[in-house]
């Protein structure tokens, strides 16, 4: 009688793990087709289970990531060097800005150096339904 009393609890473990692994399984096909906002999961047990559990689940937005590739440190005035940028797939509409537009300006996506001076560039990724925004800014000696 113990045996199979031990055998039946054995077999109702195996059976919860197998529903636990399908929901963790289904948690992460969601996780995947969503985007950043709150859901509600509703899980519904079948066979000699009876019962649902339903609770919601927040997918937060991500950070984005930036990295200023160029123009170099120093620029000589006079000089244009176009900004490039490394970010992640899907990111926010770029927008670039200059400390000092004595210094250096914007034009067409590049960096023109006016007259002597510092000058800090920075580069913004706005942000969308998925992404945070990004701000990153590095200093520019035009000499």
């Amino acid at each position: 009688m113990m045996a199979r009393l031990r055998h039946q609890q054995l077999l109702l473990q195996v059976q919860m793990a197998k529903q636990l692994i399908l929901l963790i399984m289904i948690f992460h096909m969601l996780m995947a087709e969503k985007d950043a906002g709150t859901y509600d999961v509703k899980v519904t047990f079948k066979g000699n289970y009876t019962g649902s559990l339903t609770t919601k689940f927040t997918i937060a937005k991500a950070n984005q990531s930036l990295k200023i590739k160029s123009p170099k440190k120093k620029m000589k005035v006079g000089a244009k060097a176009k900004i490039k940028i490394k970010a992640n797939k899907g990111h926010g509409k770029v927008t670039y800005k200059v400390s000092n537009k004595k210094i250096a300006k914007i034009k067409k996506g590049k960096l023109v150096a006016l007259k002597k001076g510092k000058v800090k560039l920075t580069v913004t990724l706005k942000a969308t339904k998925n992404y945070n925004q990004k701000k990153v800014t590095i200093t520019k000696k035009v000499k």
